[in-house]
């Protein structure tokens, strides 16, 4: 119990993967039946704790799932229990999938890292008129990647995509902000930094990368993503989340929020509507930075394919170690495990080893509604996991930051590592 919270105060404040395979305990599991009933059991003691709907985990590796499984309740009201099909938003693991769409278009020579995201989506009048910040004619497609765009919060206190009545105001719309409603905004801004000297993480940078997608395939951001990636996996259950609760796709879970207060939204069609905390930001608005819907299945499956690099279905090699190489301006910790650091590359956090190999990762969160993260390893285990709700009951931490200190290393991570050494491999 120790071992566990001290690692979990390490992830709290640190935020970093910092692979500490120290904390796996000496007497785990040998074979894999016995990891995997280990890790059924550590799991549903961690719902009971955490008081968690609905969750599920996969385990991949070199490629093949190894452990597939679903906890709780897909749907309490009904008792429709969470099964490996089951799907869940993803959030921001949606970026992942962005940067990987865009990396393809760069490889094809449509799109260059050095473009300017507002000319490539025909706003580039808008950041060359007399009132506009001259900075922005300077934003590119790599620091919309890497989060170094200069889009600060500013007055907003937050993220502009969660501030929707603010865009709703002072764009006069009449209902909810589309994407390029929000690219509209961003053009009257005054950027908080110079483009590419500062991390802050940033959807609207995001958004703008799914309408860059969008103006060259013509095609909308789902179908991007299901035609160049998840079709070449072989991964069906890759989708855009419905905005509603009735808009619930086949097999998505029900999203559970501990705050019973309802907030009041404009739907697309301009109506008011009191939906529960968790239907409050809906998928369809957060798009290409936090609007994809699958399985754990289909997420290790999507990070393998990377892992394997000189294998990959979706990238070449040279272009997957740009993806996973730290920014200048996020390139920040230090330590024995990841002597060169760690920082956001394109669409990843990544964790490199003096050896040349790489620990990527990233999670997704949405208050009231979900908790995620996709973790792979430099040695090809994979490791995703994802809730029906954000926050843990008993410490009120993010249950994707709880997994990591309580499950990741000490069950799931070792299930991959005895995988590999018995070239065994289970479907529950």
């Amino acid at each position: 119990m120790l071992r566990s919270v001290a690692l979990l105060i390490t992830v709290i404040f640190t935020g970093h993967l910092s692979a500490d395979l120290e904390t796996i305990p000496d007497n785990t599991p040998d074979n894999i039946g016995d990891a995997t009933k280990a890790i059924d059991s550590a799991m549903r003691q961690f719902m009971w704790r955490h008081g968690v709907p609905g969750a599920a985990v996969a385990v991949a590796v070199d490629g093949e799932v190894v452990y597939d499984n679903g906890f709780g309740w897909s749907d309490v009201e009904n008792k429709i229990p969470v099964t490996p099909t089951s799907r869940f938003r993803i959030g921001s693991i949606t970026k992942p999938f962005t940067a990987v769409a865009i990396l393809q278009l760069i490889e094809q020579g449509k799109l260059s890292l050095d473009d300017n995201p507002f000319d490539v989506i025909g706003m580039g009048d808008r950041i060359r008129a007399p009132e506009a910040d001259p900075q922005l004619r300077n934003i590119t497609i790599e620091q919309c990647l890497s989060h170094t765009t200069g889009f600060g919060h500013r007055e907003l206190g937050d993220d502009p995509m969660f501030q929707e009545d603010h865009l709703i105001r002072i764009l006069d719309l009449q209902s909810r902000p589309k994407n390029t409603d929000l690219a509209q905004y961003l053009t009257t801004q005054t950027l908080a930094k110079r483009p590419g000297t500062y991390f802050d993480y940033s959807n609207a940078g995001y958004t703008l990368l799914e309408i860059v997608l969008e103006q060259i395939t013509e095609h909308s951001y789902e179908v991007v993503i299901q035609s160049q990636i998840a079709e070449p996996l072989g991964i069906p259950d890759i989708s855009m989340g419905g905005a509603l609760p009735e808009d619930r796709l086949s097999d998505e879970v029900v999203y559970y929020s501990r705050d019973p207060v309802p907030r009041t939204i404009r739907p697309l069609d301009g109506s008011a509507r009191e939906v529960p905390i968790a239907y409050s930001f809906p998928p369809v608005v957060f798009g290409g930075s936090g609007g994809l819907v699958t399985s754990a299945s289909s997420l290790v499956k999507f990070a393998s394919d990377l892992d394997r690099m000189d294998r990959s279905k979706l990238l070449q090699e040279q272009t997957i170690r740009k993806m996973w190489s730290p920014s200048a301006a996020t390139a920040q910790y230090h330590s024995q495990i990841y002597p060169l650091g760690e920082g956001y590359g394109l669409g990843w956090t990544a964790l490199l080893l003096q050896d040349g190999s790489i620990d990527a990762e990233h999670g997704g969160f949405m208050g009231g509604a979900m908790s995620s993260k996709l973790t792979k390893f430099h040695d090809g285990c994979v490791v995703a996991v994802l809730f029906n709700t954000s926050d843990s009951a008993a410490t009120d931490s993010r249950l994707a930051d709880a997994f990591h200190a309580e499950i990741l290393f000490a069950h799931a991570y070792r299930l991959g590592k005895i995988a590999m050494s018995m070239n065994e491999t289970i479907h529950p």
